[in-house]
Protein backbone atom coordinates (compact mmCIF):
# COMPACT_ATOMS: atom_id res chain seq x y z
CA UNK A 1 0.00 0.00 0.00
CA UNK A 2 1.22 3.47 -0.94
CA UNK A 3 -0.08 6.10 1.50
CA UNK A 4 0.71 9.73 2.16
CA UNK A 5 -0.34 13.27 1.40
CA UNK A 6 -1.34 14.76 -1.92
CA UNK A 7 1.50 15.52 -4.33
CA UNK A 8 3.86 13.28 -2.37
CA UNK A 9 4.75 11.07 -5.37
CA UNK A 10 2.47 8.03 -5.08
CA UNK A 11 0.99 8.40 -8.57
CA UNK A 12 4.43 9.23 -9.96
CA UNK A 13 5.76 5.83 -8.91
CA UNK A 14 2.71 3.99 -10.26
CA UNK A 15 2.73 5.75 -13.63
CA UNK A 16 6.50 5.54 -13.92
CA UNK A 17 6.28 1.78 -13.43
CA UNK A 18 3.61 1.47 -16.14
CA UNK A 19 5.63 3.52 -18.63
CA UNK A 20 8.90 1.67 -17.94
CA UNK A 21 7.32 -1.77 -18.35
CA UNK A 22 5.62 -0.63 -21.55
CA UNK A 23 8.99 0.56 -22.88
CA UNK A 24 10.78 -2.69 -21.99
CA UNK A 25 8.10 -4.86 -23.56
CA UNK A 26 7.12 -2.93 -26.65
CA UNK A 27 9.80 -0.47 -27.79
CA UNK A 28 11.19 -0.82 -31.29
CA UNK A 29 14.53 0.73 -32.06
CA UNK A 30 17.67 0.69 -34.18
CA UNK A 31 21.27 1.28 -33.20
CA UNK A 32 21.45 3.81 -36.05
CA UNK A 33 19.07 6.18 -34.30
CA UNK A 34 17.97 7.12 -30.82
CA UNK A 35 15.33 4.72 -29.54
CA UNK A 36 12.05 6.31 -28.47
CA UNK A 37 10.47 6.20 -25.04
CA UNK A 38 6.78 6.60 -25.79
CA UNK A 39 3.99 7.99 -23.62
CA UNK A 40 1.26 6.64 -25.91
CA UNK A 41 2.36 3.02 -26.12
CA UNK A 42 0.06 -0.04 -26.19
CA UNK A 43 -0.22 -0.25 -22.41
CA UNK A 44 0.17 3.41 -21.44
CA UNK A 45 -3.04 4.99 -22.74
CA UNK A 46 -4.60 5.01 -19.26
CA UNK A 47 -1.62 6.74 -17.64
CA UNK A 48 -2.83 10.13 -18.92
CA UNK A 49 0.58 11.75 -19.23
CA UNK A 50 0.69 11.75 -23.06
CA UNK A 51 3.68 14.07 -23.62
CA UNK A 52 7.28 14.47 -22.48
CA UNK A 53 6.56 17.96 -21.16
CA UNK A 54 3.85 16.63 -18.84
CA UNK A 55 6.15 13.84 -17.69
CA UNK A 56 8.74 16.34 -16.48
CA UNK A 57 8.51 17.54 -12.90
CA UNK A 58 6.80 20.94 -13.08
CA UNK A 59 9.09 22.66 -10.56
CA UNK A 60 12.49 21.72 -12.00
CA UNK A 61 14.57 22.88 -14.95
CA UNK A 62 15.90 19.38 -15.61
CA UNK A 63 15.26 18.00 -19.09
CA UNK A 64 16.05 14.38 -18.31
CA UNK A 65 14.17 11.62 -16.47
CA UNK A 66 15.86 8.49 -15.13
CA UNK A 67 14.00 5.27 -14.38
CA UNK A 68 15.57 2.55 -12.24
CA UNK A 69 14.16 -0.88 -11.45
CA UNK A 70 15.24 -4.32 -10.31
CA UNK A 71 13.91 -7.38 -12.15
CA UNK A 72 15.20 -10.70 -10.86
CA UNK A 73 19.02 -10.53 -11.05
CA UNK A 74 19.03 -7.42 -13.21
CA UNK A 75 19.34 -3.78 -12.20
CA UNK A 76 17.93 -1.64 -15.01
CA UNK A 77 18.46 2.07 -15.60
CA UNK A 78 16.93 4.06 -18.46
CA UNK A 79 17.60 7.77 -19.00
CA UNK A 80 15.38 9.75 -21.38
CA UNK A 81 15.73 13.34 -22.52
CA UNK A 82 14.11 16.01 -24.68
CA UNK A 83 13.59 14.75 -28.23
CA UNK A 84 16.12 15.85 -30.84
CA UNK A 85 15.04 18.25 -33.56
CA UNK A 86 11.85 19.08 -31.68
CA UNK A 87 11.44 22.65 -30.49
CA UNK A 88 8.87 21.77 -27.85
CA UNK A 89 8.51 18.88 -25.47
CA UNK A 90 4.79 18.58 -26.30
CA UNK A 91 5.34 15.32 -28.15
CA UNK A 92 4.33 11.81 -27.22
CA UNK A 93 7.89 10.49 -26.91
CA UNK A 94 11.38 11.19 -25.61
CA UNK A 95 14.78 10.04 -26.84
CA UNK A 96 16.72 7.46 -24.84
CA UNK A 97 20.13 8.72 -23.71
CA UNK A 98 21.33 5.43 -22.28
CA UNK A 99 20.04 2.02 -21.24
CA UNK A 100 22.04 0.11 -18.60
CA UNK A 101 21.68 -3.47 -17.43
CA UNK A 102 23.72 -4.79 -14.51
CA UNK A 103 23.63 -8.55 -14.02
CA UNK A 104 24.20 -9.32 -10.34
CA UNK A 105 24.84 -12.98 -11.08
CA UNK A 106 27.91 -12.37 -13.26
CA UNK A 107 28.74 -8.79 -12.11
CA UNK A 108 28.72 -7.78 -15.78
CA UNK A 109 27.37 -4.32 -16.58
CA UNK A 110 26.06 -3.54 -20.08
CA UNK A 111 25.93 0.16 -20.87
CA UNK A 112 24.08 1.00 -24.10
CA UNK A 113 24.76 4.60 -25.13
CA UNK A 114 22.63 6.34 -27.74
CA UNK A 115 24.16 9.82 -27.79
CA UNK A 116 25.54 11.33 -30.97
CA UNK A 117 29.16 11.31 -29.79
CA UNK A 118 31.03 8.56 -31.63
CA UNK A 119 33.09 7.77 -28.54
CA UNK A 120 29.95 6.98 -26.57
CA UNK A 121 27.82 5.34 -29.24
CA UNK A 122 27.68 1.58 -28.82
CA UNK A 123 27.81 -0.85 -25.91
CA UNK A 124 30.31 -0.77 -23.06
CA UNK A 125 30.75 -4.03 -21.18
CA UNK A 126 32.24 -3.78 -17.71
CA UNK A 127 33.26 -7.08 -16.18
CA UNK A 128 34.98 -7.82 -12.86
CA UNK A 129 38.30 -8.02 -14.76
CA UNK A 130 38.11 -5.69 -17.76
CA UNK A 131 36.16 -2.98 -19.51
CA UNK A 132 35.71 -2.94 -23.28
CA UNK A 133 33.47 -1.35 -25.87
CA UNK A 134 31.40 -3.08 -28.54
CA UNK A 135 30.96 -1.01 -31.67
CA UNK A 136 28.04 -2.16 -33.85
CA UNK A 137 28.75 -2.61 -37.53
CA UNK A 138 26.40 -0.26 -39.35
CA UNK A 139 25.40 -2.79 -42.04
CA UNK A 140 24.29 -5.22 -39.37
CA UNK A 141 22.23 -2.59 -37.55
CA UNK A 142 20.54 -1.19 -40.67
CA UNK A 143 17.25 -2.94 -39.86
CA UNK A 144 15.16 -2.14 -36.79
CA UNK A 145 15.52 -4.55 -33.95
CA UNK A 146 12.23 -6.12 -32.86
CA UNK A 147 12.24 -4.73 -29.32
CA UNK A 148 14.41 -3.32 -26.60
CA UNK A 149 15.46 -6.68 -25.22
CA UNK A 150 17.01 -7.42 -28.60
CA UNK A 151 19.85 -5.14 -27.56
CA UNK A 152 20.99 -8.16 -25.63
CA UNK A 153 20.20 -10.70 -28.35
CA UNK A 154 22.49 -8.64 -30.61
CA UNK A 155 25.43 -9.29 -28.32
CA UNK A 156 26.76 -12.04 -30.51
CA UNK A 157 30.54 -11.90 -30.71
CA UNK A 158 31.03 -12.30 -34.50
CA UNK A 159 28.95 -9.22 -35.28
CA UNK A 160 31.12 -6.75 -33.38
CA UNK A 161 34.36 -4.91 -33.95
CA UNK A 162 36.02 -4.89 -30.54
CA UNK A 163 37.86 -1.94 -29.09
CA UNK A 164 39.60 -3.45 -26.10
CA UNK A 165 41.66 -1.57 -23.58
CA UNK A 166 44.72 -3.43 -24.82
CA UNK A 167 44.10 -3.24 -28.56
CA UNK A 168 47.41 -4.80 -29.64
CA UNK A 169 47.09 -7.99 -27.71
CA UNK A 170 45.44 -10.51 -30.06
CA UNK A 171 45.60 -13.28 -27.47
CA UNK A 172 43.53 -11.21 -25.01
CA UNK A 173 41.10 -10.52 -27.82
CA UNK A 174 40.64 -14.19 -28.66
CA UNK A 175 40.46 -15.31 -25.04
CA UNK A 176 37.83 -12.72 -24.20
CA UNK A 177 35.75 -13.67 -27.24
CA UNK A 178 35.66 -17.27 -26.07
CA UNK A 179 35.11 -16.41 -22.41
CA UNK A 180 32.28 -13.93 -22.77
CA UNK A 181 30.43 -15.36 -25.76
CA UNK A 182 28.55 -17.90 -23.62
CA UNK A 183 28.17 -15.45 -20.73
CA UNK A 184 26.57 -12.79 -22.92
CA UNK A 185 24.21 -15.31 -24.45
CA UNK A 186 23.25 -16.50 -20.98
CA UNK A 187 22.62 -12.89 -19.87
CA UNK A 188 20.50 -12.32 -22.97
CA UNK A 189 18.30 -15.37 -22.33
CA UNK A 190 17.84 -14.65 -18.62
CA UNK A 191 17.11 -10.98 -19.24
CA UNK A 192 14.52 -11.68 -21.94
CA UNK A 193 12.84 -14.23 -19.67
CA UNK A 194 12.78 -11.78 -16.75
CA UNK A 195 11.15 -9.05 -18.88
CA UNK A 196 8.66 -11.33 -20.62
CA UNK A 197 7.23 -12.63 -17.36
CA UNK A 198 6.31 -9.18 -16.03
CA UNK A 199 2.52 -8.77 -16.10
CA UNK A 200 1.03 -5.45 -15.02
CA UNK A 201 -2.69 -4.61 -14.78
CA UNK A 202 -4.01 -1.16 -13.91
CA UNK A 203 -7.30 -0.31 -12.18
CA UNK A 204 -7.29 3.45 -12.14
CA UNK A 205 -9.42 5.98 -10.30
CA UNK A 206 -12.70 6.55 -12.11
CA UNK A 207 -16.16 8.03 -11.86
CA UNK A 208 -18.91 5.73 -10.58
CA UNK A 209 -21.58 7.05 -12.95
CA UNK A 210 -25.15 5.96 -12.24
CA UNK A 211 -26.46 4.71 -15.59
CA UNK A 212 -29.41 2.47 -16.35
CA UNK A 213 -27.58 1.10 -19.39
CA UNK A 214 -23.83 0.85 -19.96
CA UNK A 215 -22.86 1.48 -23.57
CA UNK A 216 -20.38 -1.15 -24.74
CA UNK A 217 -18.78 1.33 -27.17
CA UNK A 218 -18.17 4.05 -24.59
CA UNK A 219 -14.38 3.91 -24.26
CA UNK A 220 -14.37 6.94 -21.96
CA UNK A 221 -16.49 5.28 -19.25
CA UNK A 222 -14.44 2.89 -17.12
CA UNK A 223 -17.49 1.14 -15.66
CA UNK A 224 -18.85 0.38 -19.15
CA UNK A 225 -15.45 -0.87 -20.31
CA UNK A 226 -15.10 -3.12 -17.25
CA UNK A 227 -18.57 -4.65 -17.62
CA UNK A 228 -18.02 -5.18 -21.35
CA UNK A 229 -14.73 -7.02 -20.78
CA UNK A 230 -16.25 -9.04 -17.94
CA UNK A 231 -19.25 -10.03 -20.08
CA UNK A 232 -17.04 -11.10 -22.97
CA UNK A 233 -14.99 -13.31 -20.66
CA UNK A 234 -18.12 -15.48 -20.36
CA UNK A 235 -17.74 -15.66 -16.61
CA UNK A 236 -20.75 -17.71 -15.52
CA UNK A 237 -21.74 -19.89 -12.59
CA UNK A 238 -20.06 -22.78 -14.40
CA UNK A 239 -16.73 -21.02 -14.47
CA UNK A 240 -14.68 -22.26 -11.51
CA UNK A 241 -13.02 -18.95 -10.81
CA UNK A 242 -15.50 -16.28 -11.79
CA UNK A 243 -19.06 -16.01 -10.58
CA UNK A 244 -18.50 -17.60 -7.18
CA UNK A 245 -15.78 -15.05 -6.44
CA UNK A 246 -17.96 -12.10 -7.49
CA UNK A 247 -21.02 -13.33 -5.59
CA UNK A 248 -19.01 -14.04 -2.44
CA UNK A 249 -17.75 -10.50 -2.20
CA UNK A 250 -20.91 -8.81 -3.46
CA UNK A 251 -22.70 -10.45 -0.57
CA UNK A 252 -20.19 -9.12 1.93
CA UNK A 253 -19.99 -5.62 0.45
CA UNK A 254 -23.58 -5.03 -0.69
CA UNK A 255 -25.63 -7.77 1.00
CA UNK A 256 -26.89 -9.09 -2.32
CA UNK A 257 -27.24 -12.71 -3.39
CA UNK A 258 -26.65 -12.67 -7.12
CA UNK A 259 -26.10 -10.56 -10.20
CA UNK A 260 -27.03 -10.72 -13.86
CA UNK A 261 -25.96 -8.89 -17.01
CA UNK A 262 -28.39 -8.44 -19.88
CA UNK A 263 -27.07 -7.64 -23.34
CA UNK A 264 -29.42 -5.08 -24.92
CA UNK A 265 -29.39 -5.65 -28.70
CA UNK A 266 -25.61 -5.84 -28.77
CA UNK A 267 -25.30 -2.14 -27.96
CA UNK A 268 -25.42 -1.87 -24.16
CA UNK A 269 -25.56 -3.82 -20.92
CA UNK A 270 -27.95 -3.76 -18.02
CA UNK A 271 -26.36 -4.81 -14.73
CA UNK A 272 -28.73 -5.94 -11.96
CA UNK A 273 -28.25 -7.17 -8.40
CA UNK A 274 -30.57 -9.54 -6.55
CA UNK A 275 -31.44 -8.18 -3.11
CA UNK A 276 -34.05 -9.78 -0.84
CA UNK A 277 -35.45 -11.76 -3.76
CA UNK A 278 -35.85 -8.73 -6.06
CA UNK A 279 -33.73 -7.65 -9.00
CA UNK A 280 -32.51 -4.07 -8.66
CA UNK A 281 -30.70 -2.03 -11.31
CA UNK A 282 -27.11 -1.26 -10.33
CA UNK A 283 -27.77 2.46 -10.83
CA UNK A 284 -30.36 2.33 -8.03
CA UNK A 285 -27.89 0.81 -5.56
CA UNK A 286 -25.78 3.96 -5.26
CA UNK A 287 -22.25 4.96 -6.15
CA UNK A 288 -20.67 2.75 -3.50
CA UNK A 289 -22.19 -0.35 -5.06
CA UNK A 290 -21.06 0.76 -8.52
CA UNK A 291 -17.51 1.23 -7.20
CA UNK A 292 -17.52 -2.27 -5.66
CA UNK A 293 -19.02 -3.93 -8.74
CA UNK A 294 -16.48 -2.29 -11.03
CA UNK A 295 -13.58 -3.41 -8.84
CA UNK A 296 -14.88 -6.98 -8.50
CA UNK A 297 -15.62 -7.53 -12.21
CA UNK A 298 -12.24 -6.05 -13.09
CA UNK A 299 -10.40 -8.37 -10.66
CA UNK A 300 -12.48 -11.35 -11.86
CA UNK A 301 -11.55 -10.53 -15.46
CA UNK A 302 -7.86 -10.45 -14.50
CA UNK A 303 -8.19 -13.84 -12.79
CA UNK A 304 -9.85 -15.21 -15.92
CA UNK A 305 -7.17 -13.68 -18.15
CA UNK A 306 -4.46 -15.73 -16.42
CA UNK A 307 -6.49 -18.93 -16.52
CA UNK A 308 -6.08 -21.52 -19.25
CA UNK A 309 -8.38 -24.43 -20.05
CA UNK A 310 -10.49 -23.64 -16.97
CA UNK A 311 -7.53 -24.38 -14.74
CA UNK A 312 -5.86 -21.55 -12.88
CA UNK A 313 -2.13 -21.45 -13.33
CA UNK A 314 -0.12 -21.58 -10.15
CA UNK A 315 0.12 -17.81 -10.02
CA UNK A 316 2.49 -17.99 -7.09
CA UNK A 317 5.04 -18.96 -9.73
CA UNK A 318 6.72 -15.65 -10.54
CA UNK A 319 6.56 -16.39 -14.25
CA UNK A 320 2.79 -16.10 -14.20
CA UNK A 321 1.76 -13.89 -11.28
CA UNK A 322 0.47 -10.47 -12.36
CA UNK A 323 0.82 -7.28 -10.36
CA UNK A 324 -2.37 -5.22 -10.21
CA UNK A 325 -2.04 -1.49 -9.60
CA UNK A 326 -5.18 -0.13 -7.92
CA UNK A 327 -5.75 3.60 -7.58
CA UNK A 328 -7.92 4.83 -4.68
CA UNK A 329 -10.29 1.84 -4.43
CA UNK A 330 -11.96 3.42 -1.37
CA UNK A 331 -13.88 6.02 -3.40
CA UNK A 332 -17.55 6.32 -2.39
CA UNK A 333 -17.22 3.60 0.25
CA UNK A 334 -18.26 3.66 3.90
CA UNK A 335 -15.28 3.26 6.32
CA UNK A 336 -16.36 -0.29 7.20
CA UNK A 337 -16.32 -1.23 3.52
CA UNK A 338 -12.96 0.44 3.02
CA UNK A 339 -11.65 -1.86 5.74
CA UNK A 340 -13.24 -4.85 3.97
CA UNK A 341 -11.27 -4.05 0.82
CA UNK A 342 -8.10 -5.16 2.60
CA UNK A 343 -9.66 -8.57 3.30
CA UNK A 344 -10.71 -8.92 -0.33
CA UNK A 345 -7.25 -8.07 -1.67
CA UNK A 346 -5.62 -10.52 0.72
CA UNK A 347 -8.15 -13.23 -0.24
CA UNK A 348 -7.33 -12.82 -3.94
CA UNK A 349 -3.59 -12.91 -3.18
CA UNK A 350 -3.95 -16.02 -1.03
CA UNK A 351 -6.18 -17.93 -3.48
CA UNK A 352 -4.76 -16.86 -6.82
CA UNK A 353 -1.31 -15.44 -6.10
CA UNK A 354 -2.21 -12.08 -7.64
CA UNK A 355 -0.21 -9.24 -6.07
CA UNK A 356 -1.47 -5.69 -5.58
CA UNK A 357 0.05 -2.24 -5.35
CA UNK A 358 -2.66 -0.05 -3.84
CA UNK A 359 -2.48 3.72 -3.88
CA UNK A 360 -4.80 4.95 -1.13
CA UNK A 361 -5.67 7.76 1.26
CA UNK A 362 -7.71 5.43 3.47
CA UNK A 363 -6.39 4.79 6.96
CA UNK A 364 -8.99 2.01 7.25
CA UNK A 365 -7.22 -0.11 4.61
CA UNK A 366 -3.95 0.25 6.51
CA UNK A 367 -5.51 -0.33 9.94
CA UNK A 368 -7.20 -3.50 8.68
CA UNK A 369 -3.87 -4.80 7.37
CA UNK A 370 -2.44 -4.36 10.88
CA UNK A 371 -5.32 -6.36 12.36
CA UNK A 372 -4.88 -9.10 9.76
CA UNK A 373 -1.14 -9.30 10.43
CA UNK A 374 -1.79 -9.81 14.12
CA UNK A 375 -4.55 -12.39 13.54
CA UNK A 376 -2.73 -14.36 10.83
CA UNK A 377 0.54 -14.50 12.77
CA UNK A 378 -1.35 -15.66 15.87
CA UNK A 379 -3.12 -18.29 13.71
CA UNK A 380 0.25 -19.29 12.19
CA UNK A 381 -1.01 -18.56 8.67
CA UNK A 382 2.18 -16.62 8.10
CA UNK A 383 5.03 -15.18 10.17
CA UNK A 384 6.43 -11.68 10.46
CA UNK A 385 9.27 -12.76 8.14
CA UNK A 386 6.91 -13.64 5.26
CA UNK A 387 4.20 -11.11 6.04
CA UNK A 388 2.60 -10.34 2.65
CA UNK A 389 1.63 -6.79 3.63
CA UNK A 390 3.88 -3.80 3.00
CA UNK A 391 3.04 -0.15 3.63
CA UNK A 392 5.12 2.68 2.20
CA UNK A 393 4.52 6.18 3.48
CA UNK A 394 5.27 8.99 1.02
CA UNK A 395 6.46 11.95 3.04
CA UNK A 396 6.31 15.26 1.17
CA UNK A 397 9.71 16.34 2.48
CA UNK A 398 11.73 13.17 3.07
CA UNK A 399 10.29 10.90 0.36
CA UNK A 400 8.88 7.38 0.75
CA UNK A 401 9.88 4.97 3.50
CA UNK A 402 8.59 1.57 4.61
CA UNK A 403 6.47 1.12 7.71
CA UNK A 404 7.74 -1.86 9.73
CA UNK A 405 5.13 -4.30 11.11
CA UNK A 406 5.56 -5.98 14.47
CA UNK A 407 4.00 -9.31 15.39
CA UNK A 408 1.26 -7.53 17.35
CA UNK A 409 0.22 -5.70 14.17
CA UNK A 410 1.55 -2.33 15.28
CA UNK A 411 4.25 -0.43 13.44
CA UNK A 412 7.67 -0.08 15.02
CA UNK A 413 8.11 3.32 13.32
CA UNK A 414 5.76 6.26 12.90
CA UNK A 415 4.13 8.30 10.17
CA UNK A 416 6.15 11.52 10.24
CA UNK A 417 3.28 13.69 9.06
CA UNK A 418 -0.45 13.55 9.65
CA UNK A 419 -2.14 10.33 8.55
CA UNK A 420 -3.63 8.43 11.46
CA UNK A 421 -3.76 11.40 13.78
CA UNK A 422 -6.19 13.72 11.97
CA UNK A 423 -9.35 12.21 13.53
CA UNK A 424 -7.67 12.05 16.94
CA UNK A 425 -6.62 15.71 16.70
CA UNK A 426 -10.16 16.81 15.88
CA UNK A 427 -11.58 14.73 18.73
CA UNK A 428 -9.07 16.28 21.13
CA UNK A 429 -10.00 19.80 19.99
CA UNK A 430 -13.69 18.98 20.41
CA UNK A 431 -13.03 17.65 23.90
Amino acid sequence: MFVGGNNAGKSTVVKGLLLLVDFLKNSRTSFNENPKFRFDGPESHDVNIDTFRRALCWNTDEKEITFTAVVDDFEIEVCIYSPKDVKKEDVAFADVKYFKVFDKETSINLDFQFTETDDNFGVTVNTPKRSYNLKPQKDFWSDNLPDVVSYLSGLNIPYYDYGFVDKNDDKIRKDLMKSYDSQLNDIKERFMKAISKIHIEYIYSHDAGQRILYNKKDENDYVSKSIHEFYNQRITSKAPLGKDFVCKWLKRFCKVDDYRITNIQGEAYQFELKSEGKWVNLADMGRGAIQVVTLLVRVASIIKKYEKDDVLFNLMDDSEAPIVLVEEPEQNLHPALQSLLTEMFYDVYKQYGIRFIIETHSEYLVRKSQVLVKEKIKGKEFSIENNPFNVYFFDNEEGPYEMIYRENGRFSNEFKTSFYDEAADLAFKLF
